[in-house]
């Protein structure tokens, strides 16, 4: 699964926890699994405080798979860093193709959710990223409930006709 909005197709692939050191870097979080998405040179977008779109290049990346330190050009110091605290980090599509069952994260939101026996359960609020697996959370009536994506669970998704069809044990559903 990957983590959907060019300014109407820009993915959100990830979120500024906070400044880290005196120079200007940041602590993220990451919400993409592609390779190379926060690499030196590339580009990337976040909305700032006041509800702007900028964009920022990359200077330099270190740091594991979830949680990133990285470098934008032009942010040079701690003060400049804590302004970007909270910005969601956005980014172009990457043409990356994906495997069968594999699905891009914003292709799933939005999608109707029903039981094996063609009862309504929801829609797909969000995708959540677990140590183990990916987590549907599921609402229905202002309630939300969440759904493992795991081959038990999730039996047909079908992005044709916007639906997914669930196996859902007693006690899952809220």
């Amino acid at each position: 699964m990957a983590g959907g909005n060019d300014e109407g197709n820009l993915l959100l692939v990830g979120k500024i926890l906070r400044a880290h050191g005196n120079n200007g870097a940041v602590i993220i979080r990451s919400d993409s699994d592609l390779p190379g998405r926060f690499s030196p040179g590339g580009f990337l977008l976040y909305i700032s405080g006041k509800g702007e779109l900028k964009k920022v290049k990359i200077k330099a990346a270190a740091g594991e798979k979830n949680h990133l330190i990285l470098e934008f050009e032009g942010i040079c110091d701690r003060d400049a860093a804590r302004q970007l605290q909270g910005c969601e980090i956005l980014a172009k599509p990457m043409k990356v193709p994906l495997h069968e069952g594999e699905y891009w994260v914003h292709e799933l939101i939005g999608l109707n959710v029903f039981s094996i026996e063609g009862e309504s359960v929801g829609v797909i609020k969000d995708v959540l990223f677990g140590k183990g697996q990916e987590i549907l959370e599921v609402e229905r009536e202002e309630k939300c409930f969440l759904i493992p994506f795991v081959r038990e669970f999730i039996k047909k998704i079908d992005l044709e006709e916007r639906q997914v069809v669930v196996d859902l044990i007693d006690g899952l559903r809220s």
